[in-house]
């Protein structure tokens, strides 16, 4: 039986090279990579010069006309705090105030994205939904999807 919840992963999962994980990305994730692996919006949000983080050079812009062309909304504040769900953090390194890292989330390696795991809460639960316990399922699903 297969839960409604997968099927934005599977949309996501053509997208994006499966290497040594058995899951797609989150649709936040790949939607995110998308934004920035498009020149059009490099006037507003782009990757830092090492590739290792993003910048947010027009929040204005990037709530206005990014947003909502990608998700449902077009409140920053809800973006940034699905960016720390994830585990990313503003780059200290950086004197830009919007500039966001993280280890897996890097320009030109799309297949690192199935590292990233959301924040568990405490009990189990992943922010409001429950976490499969068993991991041999999530990879015996997962790969009969792929193949």
């Amino acid at each position: 039986m297969v839960s409604k919840n997968c099927s934005s992963r599977k949309r996501v999962a053509s997208e994006f090279p499966i290497e040594h994980t058995a899951h797609a990305p989150s649709a936040f994730l790949a939607k995110t990579y998308k934004i920035l692996q498009d020149k059009a919006n490099w006037p507003i949000v782009s990757w830092s010069e090492n590739g290792k983080s993003f910048v947010i050079k027009d929040v204005t812009d990037f709530a206005e006309k990014i947003l909502p062309s990608h998700f449902k909304h077009n409140n920053y504040a809800s973006f940034i705090r699905q960016l720390n769900m994830y585990g990313f953090h503003k780059s200290a390194a950086s004197d830009l105030l919007n500039s966001f890292s993280h280890p897996f989330f890097c320009r030109d390696r799309p297949e690192l994205l199935c590292r990233i795991q959301r924040k568990k809460a405490l009990g189990g639960e992943v922010y409001g939904r429950s976490v499969v316990k068993d991991k041999r399922f999530c990879q015996e699903y997962t790969l009969s999807v792929f193949l």
